[in-house]
């Protein structure tokens, strides 16, 4: 039940204010927040001097309030890291084709993922920043996994965006979605409300028209490299 201050239950135990942090909250942003327990991070909030920040909103059942995640907060944002030290000698430290697709190779068992990895925190919110920051700029909406390599001068480098990653129930994806509490089916749910969202919102009826719009064709000369 909507109120001017916030969402509140009908029984009016709950109560989800709509500005948090000098935030204000969507409402499909209140309702994946008690249907998954915690969501982020999110940009736009600000401190009380007004400096912006970027946080982990989880779900307080024993108190029955938000708040912010942010003791270990860099594990809240589904980061996997490639432990490569069972490749062999000399091996390139990439997931190769074979990591990604022949169980049981060299490169598959010499490539673990580590779930919840530990980065001193202000190498993980740095590398929470970029990544996200080349998840809007490439435009990917939804759900995208980015690649990063991390110097050990700290600084990340973004290597690939992926807006279609491997969705199926053993991969990064759902990995990630497991770390932060989300199970598959939560997580299938969830891009689907994403989707119809978008739809009833004429988002996405606009997108496919402008994709089936023809690609003018370049006028003058053209050779051949």
């Amino acid at each position: 039940m909507e109120t001017l201050r916030g969402y509140k239950s009908k029984d009016g135990e709950l109560m989800i204010y709509k500005v948090i942090g000098n935030r204000k909250m969507a409402e499909s942003e209140v309702k994946d927040l008690l249907t998954l327990g915690q969501i982020g991070p999110l940009d736009g909030f600000r401190s009380k001097k007004g400096k912006p920040f970027s946080a982990v909103l989880k779900y307080n059942k024993e108190e029955k309030k938000a708040e912010f995640v942010f003791d270990g907060q860099r594990d809240a944002s589904g980061a996997i890291k490639i432990d490569f030290t069972g490749l062999p000698e000399g091996v390139p430290h990439i997931v190769s084709y074979d990591a990604k697709w022949t169980s049981g190779s060299v490169d598959d068992l010499g490539t673990v993922p580590v779930m919840h990895p530990s980065l001193p925190n202000a190498v993980a919110a740095r590398v929470r920043r970029v990544a996200a920051d080349a998840f809007r700029a490439v435009g990917v909406r939804d759900y995208g996994r980015v690649d990063v390599r991390l110097a050990a001068s700290g600084i990340p480098y973004v290597v690939d965006v992926n807006p279609n990653c491997d969705l199926s129930p053993h991969a990064g994806m759902a990995r990630a979605a497991a770390a932060v509490g989300i199970d598959y089916d939560d997580l299938a749910g969830l891009l689907v409300r994403y989707a119809l969202r978008r739809r009833r919102s004429g988002e996405g009826v606009a997108m496919e028209q402008r994709s089936r719009q023809p690609v003018p064709a370049r006028s003058g000369a053209t050779r051949r490299l």
